[in-house]
């Protein structure tokens, strides 16, 4: 009889890791730099579409260099993306990164 992946903790067999953390959690240690950077300058840039139309109407005087914002905030995000990642690699090297606690949920 196979056990139940999708079991609770305290009914599989699963004893915790080497840390003393539950088998649930889990630990970032790293963020890849440039992916962190395609991510949040994606975002960003759906942001600069979402705003512009309201920065638009509040310009009101057809102010054409809100344009910019479409290009300025993807580029933004991307380099607040790398710089933050690389931020976070290092605190994370030192302290040893975020724990999260994942669990698995059966739709019945």
């Amino acid at each position: 009889m196979q056990d139940n992946p999708y079991a609770t903790p305290s009914t599989r067999n699963v004893e915790p890791s080497q840390f003393g953390r539950q088998p649930n959690q889990v630990r970032i240690r790293r963020f890849s730099v440039l992916q962190m950077g395609k991510i949040l300058g994606t975002l960003y840039g759906f942001l600069a579409v979402v705003i512009l139309p309201f920065a638009m109407i509040a310009a009101a005087g057809g102010n054409t260099e809100l344009f910019i914002l479409v290009i300025v905030y993807p580029i933004a995000g991307f380099i607040g993306g790398i710089i933050g990642a690389a931020l976070y690699n290092l605190a994370a090297s030192l302290v040893g990164g975020m724990e999260m606690e994942l669990t698995a949920e059966v739709e019945s």
